[in-house]
């Protein structure tokens, strides 16, 4: 027992953290030099304090309650965040960490502390900083060994034992290399001498517990006096699953910046699912290969497909009711493929599907629906082909990440698809004559410059056709607009069955259409006109009414009667006119200026 004492002062007294014992006299019986650091009071003036004298008066009711209940064998939470009150009366942040221990054959309780200080004013900070980890957090909850100078362990404290599942008789007695994992036994040799040598070094170190390994972070301090090795364990196995995690975030934060970026110069094209679906196999865990499904109507098509036959999956569809995937539209996971295919499909496809998809080869798959305004518009289907589970509740956390990423990007293609589509929309009613679908005098004045530009290094001429509709006012007067408007659509027809391709036809108000034409001599558009005018003459027939019509016409040309398109126009009006004064079908502005100079 003496022993045993000893040792446990000579780890209090070397402890990097203060060390407090209180027993029935309610009054604190022992205080390393931290402690003393701590409050600032000297170990006389502790010593002289009920335990809870040295609480800041919001916590001394609790802390006395507590604290006594302790003696009496109650054991209430060990730990605790509260205020003390200095020597100087400043009150300072501490955490405190509680525990039952016989010392001299009593009952006794003793408190480890550390200043939180920092902690407190400095908390957000902190919890995002992965390099503030504390070097000892807590005295009773890390590890604790205390080891002679052959590295044999003389002293554990209940984490010890609690972290490796084993008692202090099997642990004291033993070299601490028998614990440690076989590569890192010299390892834990070189901390060793670095601790002698410097007094103090630290390390990570994976050691073996139950049946497993687990990543401790250890701090050794040599004493030089007693020639033994204090060390201080924490268990970093969660931090670094943690950091691998917040690595496989920021991987997945990188990618999907790529992504984006890719997506808003091009839109999501069909080889930039097969881009995404190799993007989330590399970043989900415990998958090898997948497959995407996107909805064509009512039915869904593989848009990409890695580990499997693409060219064949390709070719087949599914309707709704023969998915795997859920049905409410969660992420979940798929086992026994084949078989459920098999139910499903027909044998054709469910041929192609477990051939081509290799179903009988997943053990399992995480399907990941896309959900847009309640409706799932695709599936990234992430399969396992390993023969054991590998699909964890990490790999559903990284596949929900993925899935709200992806939401919102294919939410974002929708819109601006849609937005592109009322765009085209808007564009042509900006553009074109609801009534005739041809193009309307504001796309002629945006757009006949380019056919200037290519007249002219052509070095031809551009004919333009000034076309109205002789008394058409009658026929709306007589037969209303609704007539009126059936045939002029009827004319415009017409207009386009008789000219080239390459010709340009619009509809610039009323009962007035122009019609330009270029790469042709004078003689070629004159028989144009000729045979046109016979054309119209043709009856017109609307709803069982028979119509005959005639039309005027004005032709200039570009570049002779005008370099822009509102001379030409003017031009070609002012021919228009005069021919239809002088009753003729058709008449050339040049002709109508040598007759009125």
């Amino acid at each position: 027992m003496d022993k045993d004492n000893n040792d446990f002062r000579l780890y209090a007294d070397s402890a990097p953290f203060a060390t407090l014992i209180y027993n029935d006299s309610q009054k604190w019986i022992y205080a390393n030099l931290e402690a003393q650091e701590l409050t600032g009071f000297n170990e006389s003036e502790l010593l002289s304090q009920f335990f809870w004298e040295i609480v800041a008066q919001d916590y001394q009711s609790l802390i006395k309650e507590r604290g006594l209940s302790r003696l009496e064998g109650h054991w209430p939470k060990d730990r605790y965040e509260l205020q003390i009150i200095q020597k100087n009366g400043e009150l300072k942040w501490i955490e405190i960490h509680m525990n039952k221990i016989l010392l001299e054959g009593q009952t006794a309780i003793i408190v480890g502390a550390i200043d939180i200080d920092v902690k407190k004013r400095n908390e957000l900070e902190l919890i995002k900083s992965r390099e503030q980890y504390k070097i000892l957090t807590d005295n009773l909850i890390e590890g604790i060994l205390l080891l002679n100078s052959t590295y044999t362990i003389e002293f554990i404290n209940p984490s010890v034992q609690q972290l490796f599942k084993r008692t202090s008789d099997q642990m004291i007695g033993k070299i601490i290399t028998q614990a440690c994992f076989y590569e890192h036994r010299f390892k834990i040799t070189e901390l060793l001498h670095l601790a002698k040598k410097n007094g103090i070094s630290v390390d990570e170190f994976n050691f073996s517990r139950e049946a497993s390994l687990s990543l401790f972070e250890i701090h050794a301090k040599y004493l030089e006096t007693e020639d033994k090795y204090l060390l201080v364990m924490h268990d970093i196995t969660d931090r670094e699953t943690a950091s691998k995690n917040e690595s496989n975030l920021v991987k997945l934060q990188n990618t999907f910046i790529k992504l984006v970026s890719e997506i808003v110069k091009s839109g999501i094209e069909e080889e930039t699912y097969s881009r995404i679906l190799k993007m989330a196999i590399e970043i989900v865990p415990g998958v090898q290969a997948g497959s995407v499904l996107l909805r064509d109507g009512d039915c869904y098509r593989f848009a990409a497909a890695i580990g499997y036959d693409f060219s064949l999956l390709k070719k087949i569809t599914l309707k709704e009711e023969e998915l795997l995937q859920t049905g409410t539209h969660d992420i979940g996971i798929i086992r026994n493929l084949k078989q459920q295919n098999e139910r499903n499909i027909d044998d054709d496809r469910s041929y192609v599907l477990n051939s081509a998809g290799r179903t009988e080869e997943i053990n399992e798959m995480l399907s990941i629906p896309i959900v847009i305004d309640s409706r799932v518009v695709a599936f990234f289907n992430l399969d396992n082909l390993e023969n054991k589970p590998k699909i964890t509740t990490e790999s559903i956390k990284m596949a929900r990440l993925f899935s709200d990423v992806m939401t919102a990007i294919m939410q974002k293609n929708l819109y601006e698809q849609t937005l592109s589509m009322k765009n085209i929309e808007l564009k042509k009613l900006s553009n074109y004559d609801p009534l005739t679908n041809l193009v309307n005098r504001r796309f002629l004045s945006e757009n006949i410059s380019q056919l200037f530009q290519e007249v002219t290094r052509a070095g031809t001429t551009l004919y333009l056709l000034y076309i109205d509709l002789n008394n058409f006012k009658s026929i709306n007067d007589n037969y209303g607009h609704e007539f009126g408007d059936l045939l002029l659509a009827a004319f415009g027809e017409r207009i386009k069955e008789r000219v080239r391709n390459a010709d340009m036809v619009s509809r610039i108000g009323g009962d007035e259409f122009l019609l330009l034409m270029t790469s042709l001599a004078q003689e070629d558009v004159i028989k144009f006109l000729n045979r046109f005018i016979d054309e119209i003459k043709e009856p017109f027939f609307v709803q069982t009414k028979k119509f005959y019509i005639s039309a005027s016409i004005g032709i200039s040309r570009f570049p002779t009667d005008g370099k822009t398109f509102q001379e030409l126009l003017k031009k070609a009006d002012m021919a228009m006119y005069s021919a239809k004064k002088e009753k003729k079908p058709y008449e050339f502005f040049a002709a109508f200026h040598d007759n009125n100079p």
